[in-house]
């Protein structure tokens, strides 16, 4: 259940590309929203705070992410998810491709990754999250 729905908050929270940009203000809102509605069937309880917080992170993630990750346009249709595993400090550990993604995509995430400067996680709950987090890519 906890890899679905960090799977599920990480696509919402905009690892998809779209090739528009929206307002940084107007995504945090949408995204907040998203991840109210997956957690809400979650056995533990998360105060709105705690949600905020848990999309802004998935938001840091997926921007730190994107800015080592070229060439979108080439791997349109294709698909990857890797596990990523993350210290306290934002410092990753190891990243690794899981079956059935597209190779050469996959290694571009990889790269993307290991490239991309992961800010501490917030506070302890939020880390718990995050720690080993499936990374869902569909550009």
């Amino acid at each position: 259940m906890k890899k679905f729905l960090l799977v599920a908050l990480l696509v919402l929270a905009g690892c998809q590309a779209t090739g528009q940009s929206a307002k940084p203000a107007t995504v945090d809102k949408q995204i907040d929203a998203q991840v109210d509605e997956l957690l809400a069937s979650v056995d533990k309880p998360y105060s709105q705070s705690d949600l905020q917080i848990i999309s802004r992170y998935a938001g840091q993630i997926k921007t730190n992410v994107e800015k080592n990750f070229l060439m979108k346009d080439a791997y349109r249709d294709k698909k990857c998810t890797v596990r990523m595993a993350l210290e306290r400090d934002g410092t990753v550990t190891s990243i690794q491709a899981e079956e059935g993604g597209d190779p050469a995509l996959c290694k571009a995430i990889q790269k993307a990754v290991a490239k991309a400067k992961i800010p501490p996680a917030p506070n302890e709950k939020v880390y718990q999250m995050f720690k080993n987090a499936p990374l869902d890519f569909r550009p």
